[in-house]
């Protein structure tokens, strides 16, 4: 026997053990249906809040793209020194300088960035 809440607080008193225990089994099924639902809206919530800050982001990113370009170009001595700049950071390094055969110091001992050759 399903009671209705209206009726149940005005018959609280009247109703029998089994009848409370039935009242109490619906509304406990009732909550958990209703936390249930609360939390796949709670989910659904911080997927679409993902979605928008991801879009946020990528909207930003095409607007610099688009836009820096157009603000930030470079004349022809600009140009002409970056890519002095860029050529000197892409060429390849000398190769290290070879070890004199008569260096009286062990090589161990000495960090690999000095030169391990005395002064002669």
């Amino acid at each position: 026997m399903v009671i209705a809440p209206e009726q149940l607080q005005q018959n609280l008193t009247q109703l029998s053990a089994d009848e409370l225990r039935q009242a109490l089994t619906n509304l406990l099924q009732t909550v958990a249906a209703k936390e249930g639902a609360l939390a796949q809206q709670a989910q659904a919530l911080a997927f679409k809040q993902t979605l928008i800050d991801k879009l946020t982001f990528e909207n930003a990113y095409l607007k610099r793209l688009k836009f820096a370009a157009q603000s930030e170009r470079y004349n022809a001595e600009q140009r002409s020194l970056l890519e002095e700049t860029l050529d000197a950071d892409m060429s390849p390094t000398p190769p290290p300088a070879p070890v004199a055969a008569n260096c009286a110091v062990s090589v161990k001992t000495w960090p690999r960035s000095w030169t391990m050759c005395p002064v002669s």
